[in-house]
């Protein structure tokens, strides 16, 4: 058991890279997935999906994998959690039906929980 639960924040950290990977790779679907849409304009409104989704998802979940150090888990797990709180926040001050934020919400716990969780409880 103690070592499913070890393996799980290197899946989350697969998982946070390779969603990373996508967005670098494919920003306009993952714009139009979050409800982000470019400014014809502003060419470098491409280039924050890409460095943003893609770029910080990639290079830090990589890390926490790659590294494998607990503190590192729980820093990206922490910021996961902040993600959904804020989202919850967010959902309640602009009147966001939960159904648009639900599914976010429950990757964001879930992640969290799958980088943070296994140090509390081994």
């Amino acid at each position: 058991m103690t070592s499913v639960l070890l393996a799980l924040p290197f899946f989350a950290a697969l998982i946070g890279a390779a969603l990373g990977a996508y967005a670098a790779f494919r920003p306009a679907h993952v714009a139009s997935l979050v409800g982000i849409a470019f400014d014809p304009a502003r060419a470098e409104s491409i280039s924050e999906v890409r460095a943003t989704y893609g770029g910080v998802f990639l290079g830090s979940h990589a890390a926490a994998f790659v590294m494998g150090v607990p503190a590192v888990f729980v820093a990206l797990g922490c910021a996961w959690g902040a993600a959904a709180l804020v989202r919850v926040v967010s959902s309640l001050a602009d009147k966001v039906p939960f159904r648009a934020n639900g599914p976010g919400i429950a990757v964001e716990i879930g992640m969290a929980g799958a980088l943070i969780v296994p140090f509390l409880v081994t």
